[in-house]
């Protein structure tokens, strides 16, 4: 099979069965587009090793997470009201199970954190009227209580002044970015040099709209503006590659303690 299509809905059936998939790029001689998007589908990881030297290493952390697994299988199923759109910003896949959509996060592993991030968008509507998400947590072995997100439509007098949690709001400025560069990558792969340039402007436009005078927000737009010129010009395939690794990792949001296992030889 080589057809990228049909190998993400493998990778997609074997994740409904619970198998994980996870995927390695060595070198130059791969497509970091389809790997990275294997693993999503699959639920699993996308490494990306310059030389064969660092094998062991990212050979041996996988196998330590996988070992080590404390959550398996980890989703996050969302109940919404007709009409609301949802985003995952870590670019989760997600299924469908009626009105419900169950985002596949991954198995979590002892010493691991993950950040995930939603961006919810609602119709118009009137004054007064409350909009409830519902969010629930599960593993294969447990589900957590369900949590509801509630607001209530206000006029633009009421909502400003409202106090902004940026704990929040920088995690998805941060996502927004990376996702923005890898978007411009594939732009520039495939020799859209200049739309690449313009998606990275309009991104920054964004963030800088949204910072609400957040220094560290602006900053994120500020660096994502900064890179822009390795975007619209020619790059090595190596380069490709490790800028792809980088917004892949951004976007994934996991974290390992340093004491987290790793299996050694």
């Amino acid at each position: 099979i080589t057809d990228p299509v049909e190998l993400a809905s493998r990778a997609r059936d074997l994740r409904t069965r619970r198998i994980t998939t996870s995927t390695l790029g060595l070198g130059e001689g791969f497509n970091e587009f389809l790997l990275g998007r294997l693993a999503e589908e699959g639920g699993g990881a996308f490494y990306f090793a310059e030389r064969a030297e660092k094998l062991a290493g990212i050979v041996g952390a996988e196998i330590g997470a996988v070992l080590s697994i404390v959550a398996p299988d980890v989703t996050v199923r969302v109940r919404m009201p007709e009409g609301i759109e949802i985003e995952s910003l870590n670019a989760y896949p997600y299924d469908r199970d009626g009105a419900d959509r169950v985002y596949a996060v991954g198995s979590l592993s002892s010493g691991q954190s993950l950040t995930a991030a939603f961006r919810v968008k609602t119709p118009s509507g009137t004054l007064g009227q409350r909009i409830e998400v519902e969010v629930r947590v599960a593993d294969r072995n447990n589900t957590a209580d369900p949590q509801a997100m509630v607001w209530t439509r206000a006029t633009a007098a009421e909502v400003t002044g409202l106090a902004v949690d940026v704990s929040v709001t920088r995690v998805g400025a941060q996502l927004d970015a990376a996702a923005a560069r890898r978007s411009a990558l594939e732009l520039n792969q495939k020799g859209q040099a200049e739309q690449a340039g313009k998606f990275i402007d309009a991104a920054v436009a964004q963030l800088n709209a949204a910072a609400g005078g957040d220094a560290e927000i602006v900053e994120i737009a500020r660096r994502l503006a900064a890179d822009r010129e390795q975007y619209v010009a020619q790059m090595s395939t190596m380069t490709s590659k490790g800028l792809f690794a980088g917004a892949y990792g951004m976007l994934k949001q996991r974290r390992m303690a340093e004491n987290a296992p790793v299996l050694r030889s």
